[in-house]
């Protein structure tokens, strides 16, 4: 059915036709451009976890150890557990990725939060998502849709900067508090 002529067939297409971003994403990129600095920071969209984020087989493996897993069946477990975790980061993103420029060093994420988070699947992935900045000690900023598009004027993009900065400072105190409960 899906044999060599496959490719003379249309199935794929574009995801979003109208754009690879949402308004809401465009006008938040918007925003961070203009209170960013271009001569220091890049904004990169649309970042697959797995581009910044890579699973440490060692520690899988200690655990795996520790609680006297057999050594064959223990690679086994770790090769299965990453590729589910490579495979997960794989399929998910980041909304924004601000990096410093000259050595693209992640700085800090942003995720934009519309109303598919209400849903409790977009929720759970959103918690996980959460917990893996956390891990990788990188702040990660959430914003409502509505508090981008209620930025509007110098005024407001100024409020704006000083919500972002509050924001990043309590996630930083959310990474040292997370890495502490240990």
């Amino acid at each position: 059915m899906l044999g060599p002529d496959i490719f003379n067939k249309s199935i794929l297409k574009l995801k979003r036709s109208d754009g690879v971003l949402t308004r809401t994403e465009i006008e938040a990129l918007t925003l961070l451009e203009k209170i960013t600095n271009p001569a220091t920071c890049r904004i990169f969209t649309q970042v697959h976890l797995l581009q910044i984020i890579d699973i440490d087989q060692k520690i899988i493996e200690n655990t795996l150890n520790i609680n006297h897993v057999l050594k064959g069946r223990r690679e086994r477990e770790t090769y299965k557990l990453t590729e589910y975790w490579r495979h997960q980061l794989g399929h998910k993103s980041v909304d924004f990725l601000v990096c410093s420029k000259d050595t693209t060093n992640v700085c800090f994420g942003i995720e934009i939060d519309g109303h598919s988070h209400a849903n409790p699947k977009q929720q759970e992935w959103d918690d996980i998502k959460d917990r893996c900045f956390k891990m990788a000690k990188i702040p990660l900023v959430r914003f409502l849709n509505k508090e981008i598009s209620n930025v509007k004027g110098n005024v407001k993009t100024e409020e704006f900067k000083d919500l972002l900065k509050k924001r990043i400072k309590d996630s930083m105190i959310a990474i040292v508090d997370f890495h502490e409960e240990k």
